[in-house]
């Protein structure tokens, strides 16, 4: 199970090349019992039943909520955050995406 997804275009000759890195985010919903999960939060971390990004996590924890995501269930659209950068702009640019 992975939080992270890379992406490289190198495109042909006369085209940029594109890197993306995708953050799979994690749904910690209220109808979970995480602590019993093993999923434990940071007090900086509201507990608001809502998509928190894994790096918000210890990694023993991030990796708990992606099992109980992928075996329990999770909402069925999220928001994902994509960062690009493009041969010529070395600065990234964020956007967000909504996963259908």
């Amino acid at each position: 199970m992975v939080h992270y997804y890379i992406g490289l275009d190198l495109g042909q000759a006369q085209d940029y090349t594109a890197l993306a890195l995708l953050e799979e985010a994690l749904w910690l919903g209220d109808q979970v019992d995480w602590d019993s999960w093993g999923v434990y939060w940071p007090e900086d971390v509201p507990r608001t039943g809502d998509w928190v990004s894994p790096s918000a996590l210890s990694p023993h924890s991030a990796l708990r909520a992606l099992y109980v995501n992928y075996h329990l269930g999770r909402p069925p659209t999220h928001h994902c955050t994509c960062a690009t950068w493009s041969a010529t702009n070395s600065a990234p640019s964020t956007q967000r995406l909504l996963r259908a």
